[in-house]
């Protein structure tokens, strides 16, 4: 994946535990049940920010910053 120049979603599951201990306990033990709800989530978040370079302004001082 990454020799083809793609990226990937890195999930800190501390963090998640941090916020919400039942859901991380869940994505631990039984994580096909939680696949669903994570991937639609997932897509909500891409497209927020799929359109967001074509409607901003880039500066010299904003390249790279995401």
């Amino acid at each position: 994946m990454l020799n083809r120049g793609q990226r990937r979603l890195q999930v800190n599951l501390d963090e998640i535990r941090n916020h919400n201990r039942e859901l991380a306990d869940g994505l631990l033990n039984t994580p096909f049940d939680y696949l669903p709800t994570l991937d639609r989530a997932l897509t909500e978040v891409a497209s927020t920010l799929r359109d967001r370079a074509r409607h901003e302004e880039i500066t010299d001082d904003t390249v790279g910053c995401y």
